[in-house]
């Protein structure tokens, strides 16, 4: 072998010894923009990576991402909502806002109304195309015409770093929904249209997919889990625009939630649970119908539950019930496919 061709062999070996294989790594360009509308391009001074853990690789002139995003139930922003106290009540009803992208994974469903969109309902992402929320914030699937979607948004009166807005293309709504009450099989998919390019929600420190529960997850009584939205903050009173709020609240155990809502026109059944605290409080409201009760379990943020009904906001002894996605994760699947 020739002196020209042991350094060139020599180069080979250091590089691939250096580089990680390609295929470790969902590859992002900085610098691309979607032509389809509502994809805000990156700042020159993105520190999205720095804030994540991401790395970068130098390819063909340009700095792209070498992207962990395509794992879901991260939250690259930490961020831990307080809990109930006798001191303090953050709420939802009741809310404290959250650092802008620390619930990466909370959506928003907008109507239009007299030609402008306004706040409707929440929905949690499970993936680049699709949101899981409430039935009830559908009369028929006919209402994908009238709706959008947002993510990676804050503030509701101006348009964030990584906010992006999508038509709906198709709702998938339970055919249980009512056949044992009148908040029964509370659960929807929502299937958004891709931008031009194909692309569908992109994936940031800001916006990210929270994962299913499987069947045998273990959901334990009194565990703290996070719910968020942009519902009232009281009873009575406007949704709030100025932030996305959460708050932490624990689980309730399933023979209390039946005992609790024994006299309801809607018995609690298998497939809810009840959140919150006795004594009332802090509680999901008017507005944050459809959003995501997120419990980190293993590892990961797991989509526990949709706020579905109750009665009133935070009072005593009447805690929030959400929709259990753990008995309808087939369901969704069979439809994501």
């Amino acid at each position: 072998m020739n002196l020209c061709a042991l350094k060139l062999t020599i180069g080979v070996l250091l590089a691939s010894a250096i580089l990680p294989p390609s295929s470790s790594y969902k590859v992002e360009s900085r610098h691309k923009r979607s032509p389809g509308g509502g994809q805000p391009k990156f700042p020159d001074e993105d520190r999205s990576a720095e804030i994540s853990g991401e790395g970068r690789f130098y390819d063909g002139g340009v700095f792209t991402r070498m992207s962990y995003f395509e794992n879901c139930g991260a939250q690259p922003i930490k961020y831990t909502p307080p809990k109930f106290d006798t001191e303090r009540r953050p709420r939802i009803r009741n809310g404290t806002c959250a650092p802008y992208g620390a619930i990466p994974w909370t959506a928003q469903i907008q109507i239009l109304k007299d030609g402008n969109y306004e706040h409707h309902c929440g929905g949690a992402i499970i993936s680049e195309f699709h949101i899981v929320t409430a039935r009830h914030c559908f009369g028929s699937e006919k209402d994908a015409g009238i709706m959008r979607v947002i993510v990676g948004q804050d503030n509701m009166d101006k348009i964030e770093a990584k906010e992006m807005s999508f038509s709906i293309s198709k709702v998938h709504l339970h055919k249980g929904y009512q056949s044992e009450g009148p908040h029964s099989y509370d659960v929807a998919l929502v299937e958004i249209q891709p931008k031009g390019d194909g692309q569908g929600i992109r994936f940031s420190a800001e916006v990210q997919k929270i994962c299913l529960p499987d069947d045998s997850l273990p959901v334990s009584d009194g565990l703290n889990c996070i719910i968020s939205g942009w519902g009232r903050t009281r009873p009575i009173g406007n949704v709030q625009t100025e932030c996305l709020r959460a708050v932490t609240i624990p689980l309730i155990s399933q023979a209390q939630c039946e005992s609790m809502y024994e006299y309801s026109s809607q018995r609690i059944l298998n497939n809810m649970l009840c959140a919150g605290y006795e004594e009332g409080g802090v509680d999901a409201c008017k507005g944050d119908s459809g959003g995501p009760l997120a419990c980190y379990i293993q590892g990961s943020y797991k989509l526990v539950g949709v706020v579905s009904w109750g009665y009133g906001c935070g009072k005593a002894n009447n805690p929030g019930v959400f929709t259990r996605i753990q008995p309808f994760v087939s369901w969704i699947n069979s439809r994501m496919i």
